[in-house]
């Protein structure tokens, strides 16, 4: 049946330390997303005012076993840092909530995002949309392969800020991990096993969108369709914190979502852009492509003179704004190459070339 909407809850996860931003986001995303409910899965109930009709769910009562507690418990005994506890943990509620939904699908929709307008999550035949994304991190596909035995299937990334999961396929996926030979007996504890069986320097090896992804591509590639949003991760860098309306509004008009996640420099931050009419009067994605592109050629100019202080800090934003499609068409898949040795390159070979093509 053509133009058939699937419907579908929405799931917010969020820390204590959001719910202001969960205040100031919740508006927006039950006007903009189209779900029948919205919870708000967290440690403790927000205040009303935060909660805005959404009804609360406790992180620990997911699913049997589950808890904060009993990840961190589980990652000492491997070995591994506790203070990642929070960011496998969140991974693995996401694919828990597959388990009480009552619906075919569920959304899960990261707090610290905003959708600019009205979005569709279905294609015209009620399949599924993954948004693709640029993100690339090895360690991620190590653990897959440990875990399904499964290898990248796309070049682009299934890491974005919110997936539609399909709940049915969910439960499939976690029996297919729980079925493994590995230490454990729930899922969680199976990938934390395989996530830590060599421990890298991050010891954030695994991605519960790059798995599903992987799985369903694998297994059931025709379920899903794929798609392209204009998104932006960092909002707070080039609008602050708090952007106006106006701005937001503005935004809309070429953004798809915006994100503020939290990352420590304030280079772009403009917090009145509307006050300059030339860029009022040009789009969003324009303003932001041409800012990025000023700041390559700043990196450009700090490599040839090999200023480090400043071309380590112009790196760090380049590749996190190449996570996102504004800034070029081309998807970035490649192993991270050390700056030092691009240096070496362009010393040798005396050419000048855009590292971030």
């Amino acid at each position: 049946m053509k133009n058939y909407k699937p419907k579908f809850d929405a799931y917010i996860i969020s820390a204590v330390s959001d719910f202001d931003v969960l205040k100031r986001n919740i508006p927006y995303i039950k006007k903009n997303i189209p779900a029948e409910r919205i919870f708000i899965v967290a440690k403790e109930q927000p205040a009303e005012d935060i909660l805005n009709e959404c009804i609360f769910l406790d992180e620990n009562n997911i699913t049997e076993g589950l808890t904060f507690k009993a990840v961190a418990e589980k990652i000492q005994k491997l070995g591994g840092n506790t203070k990642h506890t929070g960011w496998y943990f969140q991974q693995f509620i996401k694919l828990a909530l597959s388990k009480i939904s009552k619906n075919q699908y569920y959304l899960v929709w990261d707090c610290d995002t905003i959708p600019l307008h009205n979005l569709d999550f279905f294609d015209k035949n009620g399949r599924p949309y993954f948004n693709l994304k640029r993100e690339y991190k090895s360690r991620y596909f190590t653990t897959i392969k440990q875990l399904l035995g499964l290898k990248k299937k796309i070049k682009p990334s299934f890491i974005s800020e919110h997936m539609m999961f399909d709940s049915e396929l969910t439960n499939e996926l976690i029996k297919l991990i729980e079925q493994k030979k590995i230490s454990g007996n729930f899922f969680w504890e199976k990938i934390l096993a395989a996530s830590f069986s060599k421990i890298s320097e991050s010891e954030r090896n695994f991605s519960e969108f790059e798995t599903y992804g992987t799985f369903i591509e694998s297994f059931y590639k025709d379920r899903y369709a794929l798609r392209k949003l204009n998104t932006l991760r960092y909002g707070a860098d080039f609008f602050g914190e708090t952007p106006s309306d106006n701005i937001l509004e503005w935004c809309a008009k070429t953004l798809d979502t915006m994100s503020f996640e939290k990352y420590e420099h304030d280079d772009f931050s403009i917090k009145n852009i509307l006050s300059d009419e030339y860029i009022k009067e040009n789009s969003a994605v324009f303003f932001l492509k041409k800012t990025s592109c000023k700041d390559k050629r700043e990196l450009r100019k700090a490599l040839v003179f090999y200023k480090k202080s400043k071309l380590d800090k112009l790196r760090k934003q380049n590749i996190i704004y190449e996570m996102d499609f504004i800034f070029s068409n081309r998807c970035k898949y490649s192993f991270f190459t050390p700056i030092e040795n691009k240096i070496k390159i362009l010393k040798k070979l005396h050419i000048f070339f855009d590292l971030f093509i």
